[in-house]
């Protein structure tokens, strides 16, 4: 069994996540990817004060496919499974060379961005939303599709620490790959609330 995470909203109703809806929901993403958490209170309390659309709130129940892979971010790829360091001893030299540092992410991060000064790298979608090229913001977005695109399905505590939303009481996931996740149940998120502070 897979880890079981929680996507508070107010979305009309789905059975599959999308990445063509990111940004209709609270609207500060900065990533390409979906938040989860594992705090059932932090999906509902988000679904219900922080998503825009107008639908009642929700919360998606989700588990994590057990073939998914999801690198935690705040560990060294070398302290991670067997079979996240070999999936990323294939990656580019750029991105697998900097297998021992817990800080790994925001290595990569800044490679982004000396890269994107360098070669000039910038995607259609970056453009489209009119970001400057010395934009920390456009360099975030850019690592997430590149992750994905080279296979990092989900990124564990992507939001930890002092970064973390208190009100989550948890750490943020970021999913990459909507496929990396199945919907195990949707849920009321005022009555689950209710129910977790006893009323």
């Amino acid at each position: 069994m897979g880890k079981i995470i929680y996507h508070g909203t107010r979305a009309k109703l789905f059975h599959e996540f999308d990445l063509k809806k990111i940004n209709s929901g609270e609207g500060a993403s900065y990533v390409i990817g979906i938040f989860f958490t594992s705090s059932l209170y932090g999906a509902c309390y988000h679904a219900d004060i922080y998503s825009r659309q107008p639908n009642p709130p929700t919360v998606y129940k989700c588990e994590i496919v057990d073939n998914a892979i999801a690198v935690d971010i705040d560990i060294a790829i070398n302290k991670q499974s067997e079979r996240i360091q070999e999936f990323w001893s294939h990656l580019p030299k750029w991105v697998s060379s900097n297998t021992t540092n817990n800080d790994w992410y925001n290595c990569l991060r800044h490679r982004i961005w000396a890269r994107r000064q360098r070669y000039g790298w910038l995607d259609e979608f970056l453009k489209k939303l009119n970001l400057p090229n010395n934009s920390a913001l456009s360099d975030e977005m850019l690592l997430s599709k590149k992750l994905r695109n080279l296979g990092v399905d989900v990124l564990i505590n992507y939001e930890s620490g002092p970064w973390r939303d208190d009100y989550l009481q948890e750490n943020s996931d970021l999913v990459l790959n909507p496929k990396a996740v199945v919907i195990l149940e949707v849920l009321d998120a005022i009555q689950e609330r209710m129910k977790i502070v006893g009323i």
